[in-house]
């Protein structure tokens, strides 16, 4: 890779189904969402390298519809990401899933860790450690640069409160 050249960033479609619909269901809401994200985001570079290369889904509980809407109004109204969502007709056209990309800088921790290693105690020798007056403290603003700025840090602080549906 030359010096002009960046590593391409892996991409995943995040998406938040209703929790009350069964597995199958959360799949299909899911795949419904990613039509409607293909058809207003698919000529962007992130949605091509994703459909192209990537194709890794995840599907959240984003809760209930309220708590659904209330998420997507997070991530609308602070600009975190390009987001898509699909209104069920057999639902009363309620919103059942939404969807966006996140690059791995918000889901990879090998490569991005979040956590600082602690430092191993010296060992002195006659089975005593040492222990050092060195404290390794956590750079947060180093972080976020490192992870793409300000927006990428606040979804990943989004993402973590979220489990698998």
């Amino acid at each position: 890779m030359t010096e002009n050249q960046t590593e391409r960033l892996v991409q995943r479609m995040y998406c938040l189904t209703l929790y009350n619909l069964s597995p199958i269901q959360q799949g299909i809401q899911s795949a419904h969402a990613i039509v409607e994200y293909a058809s207003v985001f698919g000529q962007t570079q992130e949605y091509v390298n994703w459909a192209g290369l990537d194709k890794t889904i995840i599907i959240l509980n984003g809760g209930s519809s309220i708590k659904l809407k209330e998420n997507m109004d997070y991530l609308i109204d602070n600009q975190l990401i390009d987001l898509a969502f699909f209104r069920e007709p057999d639902l009363f056209n309620g919103i059942t899933a939404c969807c966006f990309l996140a690059d791995e800088r918000i889901w990879n921790r090998e490569k991005y860790p979040d956590k600082l290693m602690p430092l191993e105690s010296p060992n002195i020798g006659g089975g005593v450690e040492g222990t050092l007056a060195i404290h390794r403290v956590f750079d947060e603003s180093a972080f976020i640069d490192r992870i793409g700025g300000f927006k990428n840090f606040q979804l990943k602080l989004f993402l973590e409160k979220f489990r698998l549906a």
